[in-house]
């Protein structure tokens, strides 16, 4: 699998901050589709993680929504829906969705619209930056990290400590 470039831009979002407006075509593992949407409207009153990555089919991405998939049930546990994003095309999503098995939301960013929004995008690169972002209930960010490393586990586990604080 290829390796992705992994740009790092620092968002100027902050902690307390309203998510920025976003409604995009998901795909999941079971369904692809151009007629399928999600966006933040549909997920006020919910708390929510937003996982941006490069690119689908790569081993550090791959790693990352693995890791997501493993701790599905602590993130069910709290109440979390968990959304994967990259600027892959809908079909690709579904199609590394099932061949990784994975249970997520998974938007389609090809036009980096969110990216922008959430100022994590690098025109340099024409990747987003690795981030997360934990929304709670109230649409306002909990946690985020614009240089979320996904090779280690420091980073997961600040995480899961904010998603426990909630």
């Amino acid at each position: 699998m290829a390796q992705a470039v992994a740009p790092v831009i620092e968002t100027q979002l902050r902690i307390g901050d309203n998510v920025p407006y976003f409604n995009l075509f998901y795909a999941t593992r079971e369904k692809q589709g151009m007629r399928d949407r999600i966006g933040s409207d549909d997920l006020k009153g919910k708390r929510y993680m937003i996982a941006f990555h490069p690119a689908d089919w790569s081993d550090v991405c791959a790693r990352q929504a693995r890791e997501y998939k493993e701790n599905l049930k602590a993130f069910k546990d709290f109440g979390i829906e968990v959304l994967l994003v990259s600027g892959d095309y809908v079909f690709s999503r579904h199609e590394w969705a099932k061949a990784l098995n994975l249970p997520f939301y998974m938007l389609s960013d090809h036009k980096h619209e969110m990216g922008k929004a959430f100022g994590i995008y690098d025109d340099l690169t024409g990747f987003d930056t690795r981030s997360v972002f934990l929304i709670g209930k109230n649409g306002q960010i909990e946690y985020l990290n614009s240089k979320y490393n996904a090779e280690n586990d420091s980073d997961f586990r600040s995480l899961r400590e904010a998603i426990a604080r909630g």
